[in-house]
């Protein structure tokens, strides 16, 4: 795997070792300007973030993590490890963008159109926010409101012209925006159809009475 790694971003990395933060922040940029993975690219914003944080430089400190959330919204930084002039620079970039971080769901099991399915995301800005389950065929809103933080809406398992949804793989979609800024996450959603018996339960027949378990009762030829 090291040997996978691009040269300009292996040698950032060594540069901010050896507390060599200026060096740090020409290797990364100069990685960033190369071919560079998914991963790699969050890798050098981070030691941008972080190098540019040692060097008191607040503002760039805080764009480079924009750049990083951006990329990746989910990340976090740890507070027990990282020091809280860095972590308070992140939570400012944090505040400065709109995205959607965390979506997901839990497994259940439910009866589509009585109970529901809870999806939970968080958006960092108050925003209008569009929470929908797209299929092959077909796109349902599940729900679309202005909110800010953690929130949950709940998908009753319809499909727009009121079936219930078939198995297969879906998308959950959620949907931010704020004036001009807009954002949107994806996360898989996997459904698995199957029968259920929706009849309310039979408490009580005409015609029949509950007796103690002690009685006898008479005989008698009615049904």
């Amino acid at each position: 795997l090291a040997a996978q790694v691009n040269a300009s971003l292996h040698r950032a990395e060594a540069a901010y070792r050896d507390l060599a933060y200026g060096q740090t922040i020409v290797e990364a940029r100069r990685a960033l300007g190369e071919r560079l993975g998914r991963g790699e690219q969050g890798r050098a914003w981070v030691l941008l973030g972080f190098a540019y944080a040692a060097l008191d430089s607040a503002r760039q400190s805080t764009e480079a993590f924009r750049e990083l959330l951006f990329l990746s919204p989910d990340r976090e930084l740890d507070p027990g490890r990282i020091s809280p002039k860095i972590t308070s620079l992140f939570a400012l970039a944090l505040s400065q963008v709109l995205v959607v971080r965390h979506v997901g769901v839990d497994s259940s099991a439910f009866v589509a159109g009585v109970e529901s399915l809870p999806i939970r995301s968080t958006v960092t800005r108050r925003s209008v926010v569009r929470t929908r389950v797209v299929g092959t065929s077909w796109s349902a809103t599940v729900d679309s409101s202005l909110t800010e933080g953690t929130f949950e809406v709940r998908w009753n398992g319809l499909r727009p012209d009121g079936r219930a949804a078939e198995s297969g793989d879906y998308r959950v979609i959620v949907e931010a925006s704020a004036g001009r800024d807009r954002y949107a996450a994806t996360f898989p959603l996997r459904v698995s159809a199957g029968a259920v018996d929706t009849l309310d339960h039979l408490l009580s027949l005409s015609g029949y009475e509950v007796l103690p378990e002690m009685v006898v009762p008479p005989r008698s030829w009615r049904p």
